[in-house]
């Protein structure tokens, strides 16, 4: 990670823990394994082709605030660490929404800003829908997420193949899946 990815991620921290009304709060950490497909836009016929299945691991921390009238929206923020074509991410759910259904199951979605490690960084859009069935084991929960990152656009490198009829920007859209098992404290 570079040094901004960390102090992105020590605001997180701080905010995590000096918002106000913390006490009430669902803090959460979840691990997981991915499958993923990427689609790359070079510029290059033989390289954008490409868009196997890889996987890869999931963590993520967060935090969630209930609220309603039998306290069945929850609403919050967290951050995902993960890989995407064996590059390290960095996604930051801006607003993480879900919705408690029965006793114990959610279904929700998130969106917010993700960054790939890639050479150069390269940022876009990170959006997803997740289904969680809560406490299966005492304090284990279950889940399965879709997410989706979008235009995570950056420069062409000066060692990468290209030429002048080539955009000087690559893009990549990547959709995952994801199982994983959380805890909430």
């Amino acid at each position: 990670m570079t040094l901004r990815s960390h102090s992105l991620f020590i605001i997180f921290i701080l905010n995590l823990f000096f918002s106000i009304n913390t006490v009430a709060q669902d803090f959460f950490v979840k691990i997981g394994a991915d499958a993923q497909t990427v689609n790359q836009d070079t510029g290059i016929e033989n390289i954008d082709q490409n868009d196997d299945l890889d996987f890869s691991y999931h963590i993520g921390i967060g935090i969630h605030k209930n609220f309603g009238r039998h306290d069945q929206h929850f609403f919050g923020f967290g951050v995902d660490f993960g890989q995407v074509n064996n590059d390290a991410t960095l996604g930051l759910r801006a607003i993480d929404y879900q919705y408690e259904f029965s006793p114990n199951w959610r279904a929700g979605f998130f969106f917010g800003a993700i960054k790939l490690e890639s050479g150069a960084a390269q940022n876009g859009f990170y959006t997803g829908l997740n289904l969680l069935r809560e406490k299966w084991n005492n304090s284990i929960d279950i889940g399965f997420e879709i997410r989706h990152g979008n235009g995570l656009g950056r420069d062409r490198l000066p060692d990468e193949p290209g030429g002048p009829d080539l955009s000087p920007d690559i893009f990549l859209d990547f959709i995952s899946t994801s199982v994983f098992i959380g805890w909430h404290f």
